[in-house]
């Protein structure tokens, strides 16, 4: 009898062992599953690298050199988010203390709910910030800053935005050095449909806006203005503009380019070059769409320029050049199928 009740007890203990095995195979291949990675190195004093990541397979990375603040916050799985702010060889300052007031919080953050989105953050000069949102799946979006300010009427020259509400949209944004003035200011990138591409590259300082909004899907940077019959402003000779396709691009000094789409499938351009040769600039282009299909490009390499392209129906066909100074150019559409050009030089 009392052999039995040894056996019987060992039995007891065994089962309950496997039970225990079982359950810690279980989590183990959980845990396996749902992990994310996140790497913060920071260098300096009072820098703030803050990470949450709710999902799985999350990664994020935060590299800070100076005095910097950093926030990413990733809730869906496979999202990958970089935020770069200095070099080990030249420390910057993206910091500002909490109670700051004014047009933009300091720092980089990033911020994605969905699944498989990208977000990278190269911040390197002073006085900035950044803010990647993306809500969808599948969104890639980029900034690179790495002017600075210098004497500037506002102590948030920088900004810079994105924000992605739907899926497989793409967004870059540059902006690179000052021309002895202040870094930019503002430009922003908000697109809310599916599929739609956005750019925009400033090159100069001072007072630039750029703003890229786009509701619909699809609207991209294809555009083909060749229904005019005259030659596209698209290929004139910009000093600075990168190859390819390219939605905004601008160089500089008191610059200003805007473009808002609200329509499926349309395409737009334009480029605004000024040089720093002369003591001022003050380049303007804007370009309102509201149907669908329709191709807007515009122009412009001179200075005091200013251009506008208004479209409000579908398959509208938009172009101007304008190459020397104090030029302004206006087209206006309101139903379907229609083509305009408009054509200045010295």
């Amino acid at each position: 009898m009392a052999m039995n009740f040894y056996f019987k007890q060992k039995e007891f203990k065994m089962k309950n062992l496997f039970f225990v095995f079982i359950a810690i195979l279980l989590c183990a291949g959980l845990t396996f599953a749902q992990t994310n990675n996140a790497t913060v190195n920071q260098t300096g004093d009072e820098n703030d690298g803050d990470v949450t990541q709710t999902g799985a397979t999350n990664t994020a990375t935060v590299d800070q050199y100076g005095k910097n603040l950093a926030e990413v916050d990733q809730t869906g799985t496979s999202n990958n988010a970089d935020v770069d702010q200095g070099t080990a060889a030249v420390p910057r300052s993206n910091n500002h203390p909490p109670a700051y007031v004014g047009d933009h919080e300091w720092g980089a953050w990033i911020e994605q709910v969905g699944n498989t989105n990208t977000a990278v953050i190269d911040q390197q000069g002073n006085s900035g910030s950044a803010d990647i949102y993306q809500l969808g799946n599948l969104n890639e979006g980029y900034q690179e800053i790495n002017t600075f300010a210098s004497g500037a009427t506002s102590t948030t020259r920088k900004g810079l935005d994105i924000d992605q509400i739907g899926d497989e949209n793409w967004a870059n944004q540059k902006t690179v050095a000052s021309f002895g003035s202040f870094g930019i200011k503002k430009m922003y990138v908000d697109q809310i449909g599916d599929n739609n591409l956005a750019d925009q590259y400033s090159k100069g300082g001072m007072q630039s806006t750029m703003e890229i909004r786009q509701e619909g899907n699809g609207n991209d940077y294809t555009v083909d203005v060749s229904a005019t019959g005259k030659p596209s402003p698209l290929a004139m000779s910009f000093v600075d503009k990168p190859a390819g396709d390219f939605t905004q691009y601008q160089n500089g000094r008191f610059s200003t380019a805007s473009i808002d789409i609200l329509g499926d499938d349309n395409h737009t351009a334009q480029y605004q070059e000024y040089t720093v040769w002369s003591t001022s600039g003050a380049n303007y282009a804007e370009i309102d769409i509201l149907g669908d299909f329709n191709n807007a490009a515009q122009g412009q390499i001179g200075e005091n320029n200013t251009a506008t392209i208004d479209m409000v129906g579908d398959a509208n066909v938009g172009a101007i050049s304008q190459t020397g100074s104090s030029h302004i150019g206006d087209i206006t559409q309101t139903g379907n199928n229609n083509t305009s050009s408009v054509i200045q030089s010295d």
